[in-house]
């Protein structure tokens, strides 16, 4: 185990949010990937998308786990590609075995929901219409919140269905 590559990430995930740790995480599966298939970035290399079908065989998956071994320096099992079948997925395994109370405290749903958000650019999310409601709850928009709206609650503490509710800003027939 490479204690230096692991202390190092476990360092840099303990600075961050939680949602930022998960995101951090699944970029680091998704650009292993794409190294290992030898993609030229990775944008090929969806969040959600399969292993499988992104072209990992065998030897593929057992180069995959090396350099993410040798990314995170845990001893992560041959079988890690076929047990967790995506980036999102193998991601949050990974932030299981370097921050596992983060992982106990995370619901699965608002994780999955999470790296899903993560994995969808910028542009896209601004195009439809969610990017400056999911940035004015952050307190991050060009406009402030309502003043009527006296929560505290910041949007790393959010339930899921409350994110999404607000990010379709209450049309849930969306």
């Amino acid at each position: 185990m490479d204690s230096a590559a692991e202390t190092g990430l476990r360092y840099r995930l303990a600075a961050l949010s939680a949602n930022r740790r998960l995101e951090t995480v699944v970029d680091l599966v998704r650009t292993q990937a794409a190294q290992v298939l030898s993609y030229p970035d990775t944008d090929a290399v969806g969040a959600e998308k399969s292993f499988r079908d992104l072209g990992v065989d065998s030897l593929g998956a057992v180069e995959l786990r090396n350099q993410l071994n040798k990314a995170t320096g845990l001893s992560l099992s041959a079988t890690l590609v076929f047990d967790h079948p995506t980036p999102s997925s193998l991601a949050e395994h990974v932030l299981g075995q370097l921050m596992p109370e983060n992982a106990a405290g995370t619901d699965s749903e608002e994780a999955e929901i999470r790296a899903l958000l993560a994995s969808v650019p910028l542009a896209q999310l601004r195009d439809i219409g969610v990017l400056e409601p999911l940035l004015q709850l952050a307190g991050r928009g060009e406009s402030a919140p309502a003043e009527d709206d006296t929560s505290d609650e910041s949007i790393d503490s959010m339930a899921v269905a409350d994110l999404v509710r607000a990010a379709l800003n209450g049309q849930s027939d969306l």
